[in-house]
């Protein structure tokens, strides 16, 4: 008997043959196998053709809106008065978790999560609103956007504490 360079005999290494020879014969007839599934050889590949292909046409772009509306039309639907218009999904799943993090974590009384009121549909419509004007007006920062026009006249934004406050903003 001889030895390879990894320590195995002859007799191991044709023993493993013989194992792996036995599992492909128990694969190749152990019924729900692949291999013995519902195929067949294509002689040509170019030649096989499936006799029919099922009709698909498809409406593409968004359904059930008229052709004249206007892009915030498209963003009034979304705000809609609909039960389960996304907003109504945000304001729920806005409100669960601040009760949820704020119960896990007992805040502290000058914490932000203290004094929480649950968001309304009206007060989130209103946060997405200065998040779009934050888009086209540019500040350094957020706290900016509330400066009062005493400390720079050229670019005070009035609008922004008249819809909310810094600090409810904030806590969203």
């Amino acid at each position: 008997m001889s030895f390879t360079e990894d320590g195995n005999s002859d007799a191991d290494i044709s023993d493993s043959f013989v194992t792996d020879a036995e599992d492909s014969e128990n694969e190749i007839n152990r019924p729900g196998n692949l291999r013995n599934g519902p195929w067949f050889t294509i002689i040509e590949p170019n030649s096989f053709v499936i006799d029919r292909l099922p009709s698909f046409s498809p409406d593409h772009g968004p359904v059930g809106f008229d052709a004249n509306l206007s892009p915030y039309d498209y963003f009034e639907k979304f705000i809609s008065e609909d039960d389960n218009s996304l907003f109504d999904i945000i304001v729920e799943e806005t409100n669960r978790y601040a009760t949820t993090t704020l119960n896990a974590n007992d805040p502290t009384p000058q914490g932000r999560g203290n004094n929480w009121k649950p968001v309304s549909k009206q007060e989130l419509s209103a946060f997405f609103g200065l998040l779009l004007a934050m888009g086209i007006v540019r500040k350094p920062s957020y706290a900016s956007y509330w400066e009062n026009g005493n400390k720079n006249a050229l670019t005070y934004t009035p609008n922004f504490p008249q819809i909310m406050s810094r600090n409810r903003f904030r806590k969203f």
